[in-house]
């Protein structure tokens, strides 16, 4: 099995301390206040990714999957009879979120599942068999997300 620490544009071998640092840095740097909160696993048979979404529905979430990036965002709005209320403490957040994140290997997009239950999206990613040739562009996908 090829090192995962490998650069899929050389193939040569990154350090994986600063490869690790890196990626956090990277997924982190377009994320908000409101980045839900990310739990990712492999098994020998799929990447599962658990994120905290509570209070939003599943036709505010969008998920977009690459060969190895994920990227899911959406939105939490104020309930009709908050607005104009006058709060006497308020530290629900309301608004837009996205989360991205890379994926330890290469996954099939077009396999992809995603489903919510009480505000824990679950999103699972089955593993490549094969390598992927390299491609010149972004192969996304959208996955719809099923009520669990």
């Amino acid at each position: 099995m090829a090192n995962p620490m490998t650069s899929r544009i050389t193939g040569m071998p990154l350090p994986a301390p600063f490869l690790q640092g890196l990626r956090s840095g990277l997924e982190r740097l377009d994320d908000g206040p409101l980045a839900p909160a990310l739990d990712l696993y492999a098994t020998p048979d799929a990447v599962v990714a658990k994120l905290a979404v509570p209070g939003v529905g599943r036709p505010s979430i969008d998920v977009a999957v690459g060969d190895d990036f994920v990227t899911i965002s959406g939105s939490l709005d104020e309930g009709g009879e908050a607005k104009g209320a006058g709060y006497v403490h308020k530290e629900l957040i309301h608004g837009s979120f996205s989360r991205s994140f890379w994926l330890p290997t290469a996954v099939s997009a077009e396999a992809a599942k995603a489903s919510l239950e009480n505000g824990l999206l679950t999103l699972t990613l089955p593993r490549l068999k094969v390598a992927l040739p390299p491609s010149d562009g972004v192969r996304l996908r959208h996955v719809e997300v099923e009520a669990a």
